[in-house]
Parts: C-alpha cells; sequence; structure tokens
C-alpha cells in the first residue's frame, strides 16, 4: 500500500512539475480563460523545449507547441521595447487588386504560417493571415511581430536591384559615404 501511494505522490508530484520549468504557462493558462477560447494547457500538447525560449530550427513542433511559443514570444514585452519606428506623415498607399489563391490559403491551413502578401505587377494582389482556428487567437491584423532576418533578405534583394539598375556600382562598393546613411 505504500509503494502505491508513494507511486502517485510521485506522479502528482512529477506532472504538476512539467510545466514549473516554463513561467509563461501559467499566463498563458489564464490568457485562454480569460479570451474565451474554450481551451486550457492541460488539454494541449505542448512540446517544451529545455533551456530554450524559443523552438529550435529541428524541432518539429505541433500546433499546440506553435500556438504557446507564439504567446510567449509575444508575451515577452523586453521583445518590443526596442523594436519600431515611428509612422510617415505621408505614407505610401500600396494598390490592391485581391484575388483568392486556394494554394496559398491551404498553406495557412496547415503550415505555421502566421500571414503572407504577395506584391505583383505594383499591387498587392494576395493577402492572407492565419485563421482564427488555426493561431488567429494570438495573432490578427494589428499584432506586433518582428520580421528578424526578413530585414535582410530585402536590403539584399533591394541592393542586388541597386546594382543592376546602375545606382550602386557593384558590391564592394562603400555606401557609407552616402548622406542618408551618415551616422548610422
Amino acid at each position: 500500500m505504500k509503494k502505491l501511494l508513494g507511486i502517485v505522490v510521485l506522479g502528482l508530484l512529477l506532472s504538476g512539475n512539467a510545466y514549473a520549468n516554463d513561467r509563461y504557462i501559467k499566463d498563458f493558462d489564464h490568457w485562454l480563460l480569460n479570451n474565451n477560447h474554450n481551451l486550457r494547457v492541460k488539454d494541449l500538447d505542448i512540446k517544451f523545449y529545455k533551456n530554450r525560449s524559443n523552438i529550435p530550427w529541428d524541432g518539429k513542433p505541433n500546433k499546440d507547441t506553435l500556438l504557446y511559443y507564439a504567446f510567449r514570444f509575444l508575451a515577452d514585452a523586453k521583445a518590443f521595447n526596442k523594436v519600431g519606428s515611428k509612422g510617415s506623415k505621408n505614407p505610401y498607399e500600396f494598390e490592391f487588386n485581391l484575388r483568392e489563391d486556394k494554394y496559398v490559403k491551404k498553406q495557412m491551413n496547415k503550415t505555421a504560417l502566421l500571414s503572407y502578401l504577395l506584391y505583383e505587377n505594383g499591387k498587392i494582389t494576395v493577402d492572407e493571415i492565419t485563421p482564427y482556428e488555426r493561431f488567429g487567437i494570438v495573432f490578427k491584423d494589428n499584432t506586433r511581430w518582428t520580421s528578424a532576418s526578413v530585414g535582410k533578405s530585402l536590403v539584399s534583394y533591394l541592393t542586388g536591384h541597386a546594382i543592376c539598375e546602375g545606382y550602386i556600382d557593384g558590391i564592394d562598393t562603400r555606401l557609407n559615404d552616402w548622406p542618408l546613411l551618415a551616422n548610422t
């Protein structure tokens, strides 16, 4: 009987500590409850990555794990204290000629994509966001999300075009004498 009681107590202790190593889990559970999502952490199959604040590149997370780590990313207020820029008083107004893209819609429903924009011939032609049932409970049109290395990709793309168009002589050209880049 003592052995059985010991196993039960040990099992309760271990199950209670399964989430203890992650400080955001209680916040996530409260957030789910307070936002009427009809979900609780105990009902989700979240895989925690030890000693990491993000999912490793080879992690192969399931939907519940992705949802939790998206919440965690957004809940970490420090991530956005140093991010952002002032909006222009005269922003460029994009033109739209939206069409439905069934392949993109399918990918939004089965992958970790949060949003997708396609810009063709001077117009935005596809504008999709993750469905509410997927990750829409944490990611909406007004959600602030860092772009990480996407910025480097965009700069590389624009630099390549600037070289091809003759605005920049080549990849070895120094740009530190441009007035726009002074003191940066």
